[in-house]
């Protein structure tokens, strides 16, 4: 998984400045819902410059056009904006497949499912032999964590290689069964924002890398109840072309 990249000494960016957008650029490891790095081993690259800390957040399922920094008005993601704002936007990206694991694993490792293996959810995992992102930053001394939300992503399928810190849903099934007394399958966005916070306070004077997997935007949408109204009015809104597109019926979502 060795890859030469060319890098700048970072400069000031003025207050205001507007986020850097590129174009056309297919990667096999681009996530195809969205995900978001924030700032660069330099000391993996050249080995010159102090190390960073780097956090990498994937959205499982979210649409760009729903988030503000690619367009959408509605101001329901300010956090994840102001990220863009100080940042780079890419305007295109491609998915290597379209499924939570096998996508995860190709961010991971930067190599196509017919390379690592993982090929569907829940039948495959990473095999032990493959080099993944975490592995690489935990040899050059950094302190590797993650936190996910559901149980496509659990350790057993490989993708805690490298992590010193897996946070998946054996944690929260002693402490949070269903109503139907099964272990949960997936967490809400703030208690996965709240484990990671935990690590960020735990690590704050090391480098570290942190993973963190949202999943609140996945079927079954439950949202929480003072965001779920206001959700629910903007997706019926946008679903009923798609659905009488494609001919899909979904009474949950008519106005």
């Amino acid at each position: 998984m060795r890859q030469r990249v060319s890098r700048k000494p970072d400069t000031a960016r003025s207050a205001g400045a507007k986020p850097r957008r590129h174009g056309a650029g297919q990667r096999a490891g681009f996530l195809a819902f969205i995900a978001v790095v924030l700032g660069a081993a330099g000391v993996l690259i050249w080995g010159r410059t102090a190390p960073r800390n780097v956090l990498l957040i994937s959205l499982d399922t979210t649409r760009a056009d729903h988030l503000g920094c690619y367009g959408d008005v509605q101001g329901a993601t300010p956090n994840l904006d102001a990220l863009g704002a100080g940042g780079s936007i890419f305007l295109q990206y491609t998915t290597a497949v379209p499924l939570t694991l096998p996508a995860h694993a190709t961010v991971f490792t930067g190599v196509y499912p017919f390379v690592h293996g993982v090929r569907d959810n829940g039948s495959f995992f990473l095999p032990p032999e493959a080099t993944t992102l975490a592995e690489r930053f935990r040899e050059s001394g950094y302190r590797t964590g993650a936190v996910v939300a559901a149980t496509v992503l659990n350790s057993e399928f490989g993708l805690s290689q490298g992590f010193t810190e897996y946070r998946d849903m054996h944690d929260a099934a002693p402490a949070s069964p269903t109503a139907d007394g099964l272990p949960p399958v997936e967490r809400r966005g703030d208690q996965v924002c709240d484990l990671a916070s935990g690590f960020f306070r735990a690590n704050g004077s090391k480098p570290f890398y942190l993973f963190v997997h949202l999943f609140d935007a996945h079927d079954p949408y439950e949202a929480p109840p003072h965001t779920a109204t206001g959700l629910r009015i903007r997706m019926s809104r946008r679903l009923p072309t798609w659905m009488r597109r494609w001919g899909v019926c979904c009474p949950r979502w008519r106005s």
